[in-house]
């Protein structure tokens, strides 16, 4: 049976090619946003890291000038996961400049 995208057997197979076809088009729709969604991660990913590195430098800054520990090792927890937040921004893809003028 001929479905306009795809090819089905009569009866047995017709539900799951439109579910199919469906999805296609729906991945095809949303493709467009896509660089658009990237960007906004990559940008959310470097916003929240300087925000970490900036509370574990003063938390550092204070714990050191006031010899309170608590907050010397809260300040370096707050430095390694803001430099571990920023190294995973690398693992986002960049969206392509050609992708984005669509």
């Amino acid at each position: 049976m001929d479905l306009t995208h795809g090819l089905a057997c009569n009866s047995r197979c017709e539900e799951e090619v439109e579910r199919i076809i469906a999805l296609i088009r729906n991945n095809v729709k949303l493709s467009a946003t896509v660089p658009k969604r990237l960007a906004a991660n990559r940008r959310a990913i470097a916003v929240t890291s300087a925000f970490y590195l900036v509370i574990g430098s003063i938390f550092l800054t204070a714990g050191i000038s006031h010899d309170v520990s608590l907050l010397t090792a809260l300040g370096g927890c707050f430095l390694a996961f803001g430099l571990f937040s920023l190294s995973r921004m690398r693992e986002v893809p960049k969206a392509d400049a050609k992708d984005s003028a669509k």
